[in-house]
């Protein structure tokens, strides 16, 4: 029996103070889109496992799942995207993009305890749009929507999903290895990382390669020096090229002075595809901001359609202190 009408150990209550702080991030992000013209749109908590939870791409122990009343396999919703990825390929089918989405609530998911995380978010997705300028655009608004609301400075770290995809498949033919590193990077857990590399029956300058990614952090020169890595591969050198141009979108946002590039970044979902980022800001040690392309997530559903997005943890963003 629940002791001192405590909640489940995961999710929380609100006080009216810190439910004040939530409401005016959300209404600050509420501001924002309607200037940049993204449209609210609102999905249930609940979906079934054989659409949302099958094509979220998210791990099956992140997921939580119920039986319905019908018997039919259920979820909690796990994160917004996914069920925003849902209505464009039904509900907007016959409608042509570029289609930008606002959208706020929580998600849940298992975490790697065994406790539930709840999440509370704000979530922004610019779907049809394959050029970078919608990566920027992406960025910019959650970058505002963390300065707008905290007045503190902010960190951008940036990568691309495709730097770590490449390096793994080449160098590792085991899925599971590879599966343990990823798992390892999202959860900035470096020792594991290191240890397992250490023990892989691997060429010695391929372990070099997977150790020395962990190092090469900073400004866009810094990135710049694994370019020669694959120089002869034609998916390699996009890369870079996107990598060059995202750092001058940034730039023109007057954003470019806040970006660290992170080869090692991945995205916590397999569904991100290109550019991936993290914000942080002073006064908080978490991440506030994530999110990156997903160019094949809706065309699971049946719609082949570029998307890049992100979500602002309210919560994290709420506990710092405003300046001013």
């Amino acid at each position: 029996m629940p002791r001192s009408f405590e909640t489940p150990l995961g999710v929380k209550d609100y006080t009216p103070e810190s439910f004040r702080k939530i409401e005016t991030i959300i209404n600050g992000a509420r501001s924002i889109a309607t200037r940049f013209s993204y449209q609210g749109i609102k999905t249930p908590a609940i979906e079934y496992y054989q659409t949302v939870g099958l094509n979220s791409q998210i791990r099956e122990d992140e997921l939580i799942r119920f039986t319905g009343p019908l018997g039919r396999m259920l979820i909690i919703r796990p994160d917004l995207t996914t069920p925003i990825a849902r209505i464009v390929a039904s509900t907007y089918r016959e409608l042509d993009p570029p289609f930008r989405f606002f959208s706020y609530g929580d998600v849940y998911r298992n975490d790697s305890e065994g406790l539930i995380e709840e999440k509370t978010q704000v979530d922004f997705e610019l779907i049809g749009e394959k050029s970078l300028a919608a990566d920027g655009e992406i960025i910019n608004i959650a970058a505002k929507i963390i300065m707008n609301f905290s007045g503190s400075d902010i960190r951008i770290t940036l990568g691309h999903t495709k730097i770590m995809t490449i390096l793994l498949e080449e160098i590792i033919p085991d899925t599971q290895k590879r599966e343990e590193l990823f798992r390892a990077l999202i959860s900035l857990d470096y020792v594991t990382y290191r240890n397992i590399v250490s023990q892989l029956s691997v060429p010695d300058e391929s372990r070099e390669k997977l150790l020395e990614i962990l190092t090469i952090k900073g400004k866009l020169e810094s990135i710049l020096k694994l370019e020669s890595w694959h120089s002869e591969k034609e998916e390699w050198r996009q890369i870079f090229k996107e990598i060059r141009e995202i750092q001058q979108i940034l730039s023109d946002y007057n954003l470019g002075d806040q970006v660290i590039f992170d080869p090692s970044l991945v995205g916590r979902h397999k569904y991100y595809t290109g550019i991936i980022f993290n914000i942080y800001a002073q006064g908080s040690p978490y991440k506030i901001a994530s999110g990156g392309r997903y160019d094949g997530l809706i065309g699971s559903f049946g719609r082949d359609l570029s998307a890049t997005g992100m979500a602002v943890d309210v919560v994290e963003l709420s506990k710092i202190q405003t300046k001013g």
